[in-house]
């Protein structure tokens, strides 16, 4: 009976935790500086590796935002093919600290210096997707933080009110719904309101006042595998860089 109960509690966490990254994979590999396709992709074969390899009683295995403000300066250099290669190379130094036991060693970093970390990766994120939230499109990207949220302050003219509208609505019902409802992530609602909202649209013949991954990726479809080898110049190149190399 308690391994049925057992069974039963893992598929609800697994199932809310399945919902929850699939709208934050495609948010976090945009905020990288990848495309959704590459999002969903980590996310399926990360989630499925982790439950076959590991896992933990304590651990949750999904998608996080702490690497996001250090992609996106390699991806605006070297474009998002980059991404693939980073995580097999972090994964291997992951790999390395964990045989020569180097992972004790962590106890000694403040606990100041964690939350200033975690604020920060908080802070690039969020002002990070401000041509999302406000409807910015083609505007240059740059990889220094500063300019980069200079050129969209300087901008704002261009922004699309529907959309910014669109964003505070949900920023709002996610503040609310987390204050008052623990249990459920508002999140999954927020993502299936939305999805509705446009295919309601588009199904009525309505032109969209603002943007989705559609216009942004036309190119997206539907994919677990993608051919990373066919950007090795690309790759050859950044490895090549000496300032990557020098502490």
């Amino acid at each position: 009976m308690n391994g049925l109960k057992s069974q039963i509690g893992n598929l609800k966490a697994g199932l809310t935790v399945s919902l929850v990254s699939i709208p934050l994979s495609l948010a976090l590999a945009i905020a990288s500086g990848a495309t959704p396709a590459q999002g969903i992709i980590t996310a399926f074969w990360a989630g499925l590796l982790a439950a076959i390899f590991g896992g933990s009683h304590f651990n949750i295995v999904g998608p996080t935002g702490a690497l996001s403000g250090i992609l996106i300066p390699l991806t605006i250099a070297h474009g998002p093919a980059v991404l693939p290669w980073v995580a097999i190379l972090s994964g291997l130094i992951i790999l390395i600290a964990w045989l020569f036991k180097l992972d004790r060693y962590i106890i000694f970093i403040p606990r100041s210096v964690v939350h200033g970390f975690t604020l920060g990766v908080a802070f690039l994120i969020a002002f990070g997707q401000i041509d999302n939230a406000l409807g910015l499109s083609g505007l240059e990207k740059s990889e220094h933080f500063p300019v980069h949220l200079w050129i969209r302050l300087t901008h704002m003219d261009q922004l699309m009110p529907v959309a910014a509208l669109i964003f505070a609505c949900a920023f709002i019902f996610l503040l609310l719904w987390n204050l008052k409802i623990k249990k459920f992530p508002g999140a999954i609602i927020a993502a299936f309101i939305s999805i509705l909202i446009v295919g309601i649209l588009k199904k009525t013949g309505q032109t969209l006042p603002f943007l989705t991954l559609g216009n942004l990726y036309p190119e997206l479809r539907g994919a677990l595998f993608e051919n990373i080898f066919t950007y090795r110049q690309q790759i050859l190149q950044m490895l090549l860089l000496p300032e990557l190399w020098v502490v």
